[in-house]
């Protein structure tokens, strides 16, 4: 087999259909939605981006996988939810060259820098409106930093209708350490700032990061660890995540959200999710179990039954636990994110076919899918000399069935 080289939900809601699927212009009037499987591919003869590799496409019925980029090195991939768009990180060409060359261009033990770029999935290959970079490195040196002028950023989060585009990015404005709320507009190419400074979380001894958007829609929400959340929490002196929820303005409202019930009732997930109409954050407490915020009306809930997931376009899952029946190989338990076959653990899905069937990856970089209630690869041209490290294709969302009743937390800060 060859490689061909360029340069370069069932949901049950109408209204969420609507909102999730807009009907947006396209180059290319051929072009279907979630026909096309993106992969991000390392070269395995290049040892010194082990981790960062080059974007590769993929069609069902092709014998060949088309690799698309040749030097962005590419991080992470983000399908939008209408199928027409990727998002991705990627290293800035110069700290790879500097690498190369023995020089070490980062400060501390943060992330690494970031650039980001969109991948028009609807224009056609050869043509130069394909790939786009929205976010690149600026000539600015924070003071934590040096003499190193490197921007890191977030992976960035779609909004629910596939316009606009939200990261976390460091602030070169403000003297302390902060960060700073983006938003790109797909249709009008322009990036603002919604909200500065925002706090990244604790950093001690060279050890930080920037903190990634759980999701949005009319607010913008993240988490962080921090100090001084739980003054009265002896056992981790005072440190808890705290929920950050900044509107389209910049207006910001945080509330501390690492216990529920007691001390001992510790947070374990959150996810962005479909709650009775409104996008919500759902929460997964150890002994209270699955709870929703309403980020909006700063309400608890405490759901009837776990939240489940399910794929935009294809029939998707209907229920939150599947194949619950032990004497089959097939258990999947949503409330603790496993997913157990054949002696083989995995957690939630990398991603969806366009059928609805999950697709994950192993522990040796094979891609699995779930057929009838056993776990089979996904059958793809040979592609020797490349390595796949994640792919994107059709996307997913999470739901509740509405079941919920008013809670609130024990513990407070």
């Amino acid at each position: 087999m060859k490689i061909v080289w360029k340069s370069s939900f069932l949901i049950p809601l109408f209204f969420l259909l609507k909102a999730i699927m807009p009907v947006a212009a396209q180059a290319d009037d051929d072009f279907t939605p979630y026909q096309q499987l993106v992969l991000l591919c390392v070269d395995t003869t290049q040892t010194e981006s082990s981790y960062y590799g080059d974007i590769c496409t993929w069609s069902p019925g092709d014998d060949d996988i088309i690799r698309e980029t040749t030097s962005h090195y590419v991080n992470t991939l983000t399908m939008s939810p209408d199928g027409t768009k990727v998002a991705y990180t990627f290293l800035p060409e110069f700290y790879v060259e500097a690498h190369r060359q023995g020089e070490d261009l980062t400060f501390g033990a943060g992330p690494l820098p970031a650039s980001i770029g969109i991948m028009d999935l609807s224009v056609s290959s050869s043509d130069p409106d394909r790939f786009k970079i929205i976010a690149d490195q600026e000539p600015w040196t924070p003071e934590d930093a040096g003499e190193t002028p490197l921007q890191r950023r977030s992976t960035p989060k779609w909004s629910p209708d596939s316009t606009q585009l939200a990261w976390i990015e460091l602030d070169p404005d403000f003297s302390g350490f902060g960060g700073r709320i983006m938003v790109h507009d797909t249709h009008t190419s322009t990036t603002n700032i919604v909200a500065r400074p925002v706090s990244l979380g604790f950093a001690d001894a060279g050890m930080w990061s920037i903190p990634h958007v759980i999701g949005w829609s009319g607010v913008i929400t993240y988490t962080s660890f921090n100090a001084g959340a739980y003054p009265n929490d002896t056992s981790m002196g005072g440190f808890g995540t705290v929920l950050d929820v900044y509107d389209l303005e910049g207006n910001r409202t945080g509330i501390a959200i690492e216990y529920f019930a007691d001390f001992e009732d510790r947070l374990v997930s959150t996810v962005w999710l479909l709650h009775q109409d409104r996008w919500q954050i759902g929460l997964y407490y150890t002994q209270t179990g699955w709870t929703v915020f309403d980020p909006v009306e700063q309400t608890f809930g405490l759901l009837a039954n776990p939240p489940y997931i399910q794929s935009i376009t294809g029939e998707g899952w209907k229920g939150h636990i599947l194949s619950l029946d032990t004497s089959q190989s097939v258990q999947i338990d949503w409330r603790h994110g496993q997913f157990t076959a054949d002696d083989v653990t995995l957690g939630i899905p990398h991603t969806f076919d366009p059928d609805g069937n999950p697709i994950w990856q192993d522990a040796e970089g094979h891609m699995l899918t779930l057929r009838e209630g056993s776990l089979e690869p996904v059958v793809l041209p040979e592609y020797d000399g490349l390595r796949i490290v994640a792919f994107v294709w059709t996307p997913y969302v999470w739901l509740t069935d509405g079941e919920a009743s008013d809670i609130e937390p024990a513990v407070n800060p």
